[in-house]
Formats: C-alpha cells, sequence, structure tokens
C-alpha cells in the first residue's frame, strides 16, 4: 500500500530528454515526489497504474498524479539564475474583433438582390452534366413526359418554354400543364423544379421560382430544387437557391426588372418580327414529328429570333430543340443558322410554314 507523504521538498521540471533521470520516492494519492532517483517515470506511471487497478486511488486521483508524474501540472521550474528587469508595458488601445463571413456568405450577400435573382444573364444556366442525357431520360420515363409535358421540358431546360406556360392564366387550375406546382404520380410526386435541378437547369428552375413553383417543397422521395441539385452535384444551382433564400424568396414579375423595350424592326415595312412571333408554338410536320417550342427576339433583335422546346420524333422521342433563326432580307422569312436550307415563310406573327408540309402556330403570346 502507498504511504501518505506530505511532499515539501523541492521540484525539478520533468521533460522527455529527463524520463531516465528524474524519479522520486514512493508517491502519494496525489503523485508528488520528492529528490529520489531511484525509480524511473516508467516505473512511477507502473506503480501507480498498479494502485489504480487494486482500487487503493480513485479515477480523479489517478489522472491528477499522473499529470504531475509526467509534468502537466504540479510542476514548479527553478527559478533563473538572473531574472531580467521587468519591461514596462505600452498601453494600447482595444479593438474589437468583428468575425468575417466566409467568402461565400459575402458572395450571398452582395448578390441577394430581389430586383436582379431572376436575372439570367447573371446566372449561367449550368445544363446537365457529361453522363447525364435528357433525351434519354425523356424517353426512359415517357410514360412521366406524356402526364407531366412540363416536367420533360423543364428536364430539357426549355426556360422559355416553361416560363411561358408557367405565366398563363390556366397556371391556377392545380394539375394543369401550366401548373408550375403539379406533381408527378409515376414518380415520387415530383415536381418541374425537381427535375431542372437534377440536371442542372438553373434558367429553368429560376422561372419557375418567378411564376409561383414552390421550390422548397420535397417530393416523395424527401428532395427538393436545392437537394436534388446538390445531390447531383449541380453547385450552381445550389448557389443560386442559397441567394434566392437570401432575397427573401420572392416570386412573381413584380421583383424583376422591367423588359426592355422593342425596337423598330430594321426591315420593311408590315414584315413580321421577331417581336411579333414572341410566344408559345405548336410546330406540327406528322407523321415524322411534332415539336412545342418557345420563339423569341435574340438579345432584343427584331430580325433574329430563337426557338428552343422539345420535339417528339416520330410522334413519341423526346428530342430537345434549340436553334436560332435569322431574317431572310427584307421579307417575313427566316433562315436557319446551322442550315440555310431551312426557311419558314411567316404570314403573321402567329403562324409560318416550313417547306409546305411543317405547319408552325401560335397557341399562346408572351
Amino acid at each position: 500500500q502507498l504511504s501518505d507523504m506530505d511532499a515539501e521538498a523541492s521540484y525539478a521540471p520533468v521533460t522527455d530528454a529527463t524520463v531516465a533521470t528524474v524519479t522520486a520516492v514512493p508517491i502519494d494519492n496525489r503523485g508528488q515526489r520528492g529528490t529520489d532517483t531511484t525509480k524511473t517515470m516508467s516505473e512511477r506511471l507502473q506503480e501507480l497504474q498498479e494502485a489504480k487497478d487494486a482500487g487503493l486511488v480513485t479515477e480523479e486521483e489517478y489522472v491528477e498524479a499522473r499529470n504531475v508524474i509526467i509534468g502537466i501540472k504540479g510542476i514548479t521550474p527553478p527559478a533563473p539564475a538572473f531574472a531580467p528587469a521587468p519591461v514596462p508595458s505600452v498601453a494600447t488601445p482595444t479593438v474589437p474583433m468583428v468575425p468575417s463571413a466566409p467568402a461565400g456568405e459575402q458572395m450571398v450577400r452582395e448578390r441577394a438582390d430581389p430586383a436582379s435573382i431572376f436575372d439570367r444573364t447573371k446566372y449561367p444556366n449550368g445544363g446537365p452534366r457529361g453522363d447525364q442525357n435528357v433525351c434519354c431520360v425523356s424517353f426512359i420515363c415517357l410514360p412521366c413526359t406524356v402526364l407531366c409535358p412540363l416536367h420533360a421540358l423543364a428536364t430539357c431546360g426549355c426556360a422559355d418554354l416553361v416560363d411561358c406556360y408557367t405565366s398563363l392564366p390556366c397556371k391556377w387550375i392545380p394539375c394543369s400543364p401550366c401548373d408550375p406546382n403539379s406533381m408527378d404520380p409515376l414518380w415520387f410526386f415530383s415536381q418541374a423544379h425537381g427535375w431542372a435541378a437534377s440536371h442542372g437547369q438553373l434558367h429553368t428552375v429560376m422561372v419557375l421560382a418567378k411564376n409561383g413553383a414552390d421550390i422548397e417543397k420535397v417530393n416523395g422521395a424527401g428532395f427538393n430544387a436545392r437537394s436534388d441539385a446538390a445531390r447531383e452535384g449541380h453547385q450552381h444551382v445550389v448557389r443560386w437557391v442559397d441567394e434566392w433564400r437570401a432575397a427573401g424568396s420572392p416570386r412573381g414579375s413584380a421583383c424583376c426588372a422591367p423588359a426592355p423595350s422593342r425596337p423598330a424592326a430594321r426591315a420593311g415595312a408590315g414584315v413580321v418580327t421577331s417581336h411579333d412571333m414572341q410566344g408559345c408554338w405548336l410546330l406540327c410536320g406528322l407523321p415524322l414529328f411534332w415539336e412545342i417550342a418557345y420563339k423569341g427576339p435574340l438579345n432584343n433583335d427584331a430580325n433574329r429570333y430563337t426557338e428552343n422546346g422539345i420535339a417528339f420524333l416520330l410522334g413519341v422521342l423526346p428530342c430537345p430543340v434549340n436553334e436560332t433563326w435569322t431574317r431572310n432580307g427584307n421579307t417575313s422569312s427566316f433562315r436557319k443558322d446551322s442550315n440555310g436550307g431551312d426557311v419558314v415563310d411567316f404570314q403573321s406573327g402567329g403562324y409560318g410554314n416550313e417547306k409546305g408540309w411543317i405547319c408552325k402556330c401560335k397557341m399562346c403570346p408572351l
């Protein structure tokens, strides 16, 4: 049994370099030591462990004694031979330290502006990863595509067409093709914003949120727009959702910058301009294909327009469409930029014909 002793002797500092030489007389339950150098530190620690195992010291006493032995506490180093003269301290003003926000949060604070949160020119769309094929997805999920065409358009990134549909008055009819909050019962009650976010289609997520989609709502699998994007590695969508939240989760056109004014056409009088045809269109070239698409001016140019949507080859095979057309001379005809042989003759801003057998009709203006 360890003897209880009152250690009044001088103490010496213990370091790794002096483990083999610094020892003490048998310790008490506080780990005190004197000047005896007959035991090494390892022997003293072993002796203390044996005392603990035998129940002679409590856990608290063991920890305290061990700390004293290895020099963590209870050691008073010897005073230096010559103590340096105290240096007078100079009082310095205390400046409160304000922790700076992380760089990501600073960016969110700077850009969280409701007036520009839906400005697509400030946010690149991103799009699907290289291994995400939206055509295959739309075909494999063909029943979902037929039941919820808005979801297929969101998957393909047809932001303008989605914007057109979800801006119509019928969007307030639940489960209608224009309802931005429609759910697909065939796929975990998913919503259009989830399909868009999963495939990195940021611009489509933006127009859905602007037109009333609840992008915070989770589907049957427990995902919403942000978590869908995070799961699929589309961090640009995640960052935008964070900025949208920081801006107060705005919705509606009231928070957006006013649309640019329409310039006068540079063609002759009476010709159809790209502004005249702006809206949602149905293109029919049966039996080869049919298509739903958005047509609108490119960079507010009255002589050029974009067409983006989704075509169904042979009536069933979905294929994304993203084309640019330019006015042909001083007429109401427009020629496809990627294939000069494709020309559409517009009789008005709501009807056109291509090659005599492809009819194009505007379903609703924008």
